[in-house]
């Protein structure tokens, strides 16, 4: 048959260093015994850009002649519109999503976790219990942030660095853009509206079944040495 399959690059991992590794298996030997009550308390967090335009990566059949035919590609733009949003989730539900404004810094991080991820614990966890999660971003590490969640009495989770297959919510933030893949945004605020809607309708089996996993992440991440695994 004279057809071949446009192949895709191998997924991308982040590079691990060794220290990083050995943080990892420290911190999941640690973890790997935590119940799902014990999971089930903690308020996973994180931010993910959407772009206007779907560009995800499709597989096209064509015939080798036809290789650089131009109705085999997807044409880009220089500047992709784009918005980004801050998320939380938990076991029993999602928190409120928060539209970020321009480029996040310290500053603005602690107004979210004000006016978004406050009122989100306060639903999520009637009791009060929880334990904040946040990965190792700069601004997220910041003092100013420290001393804020401090200053609220807020117990937070130490995460170690360069670990996004431990964080669940990456997988979360996935499935939310496969939800969202037929949808055709005009603007910017049609996106938001959009990303808004399919985010407060996540089925809670799909919330629960992520924060189930976490023990096995942590086996697999010990398993691997350190080292990226499949999550």
């Amino acid at each position: 048959m004279n057809q071949k399959q446009s192949n895709l690059l191998g997924q991308k991992k982040p590079w691990i260093s060794n220290q990083n590794r050995i943080n990892r298996v420290a911190w999941c030997k640690d973890h790997v015994n935590w119940t799902e009550e014990d999971w089930e308390k903690v308020l996973f967090s994180d931010e993910s850009p959407f772009q206007l335009r779907d560009n995800r990566k499709k597989r096209v059949w064509k015939l080798c002649k036809e290789e650089f035919h131009c109705s085999h590609y997807t044409g880009t733009v220089k500047h992709e519109l784009k918005i980004n949003v801050w998320g939380c989730f938990s076991y029993d539900g999602v928190g409120t999503l928060y539209l970020v404004d321009g480029n996040m810094d310290a500053r603005q991080y602690c107004k979210i976790l004000k006016s978004a991820m406050l009122p989100s614990a306060d639903e999520l966890f009637p009791d009060g219990e929880f334990i904040f999660q946040q990965d190792n971003d700069p601004k997220h590490t910041s003092s100013m942030v420290y001393e804020y969640l401090d200053s609220k009495g807020i117990d937070y989770m130490e995460w170690p660095a360069y670990s996004p297959d431990l964080h669940p919510i990456e997988n979360l933030w996935a499935i939310l853009k496969q939800r969202m893949r037929d949808r055709k945004c005009r603007n910017e605020d049609e996106l938001w509206e959009y990303v808004q809607e399919a985010w407060y309708d996540l089925p809670v089996e799909v919330l629960t079944g992520l924060i189930d996993s976490m023990q096995r992440r942590c086996r697999a991440v010990i398993e691997k040495k350190g080292y990226s695994t499949k999550y």
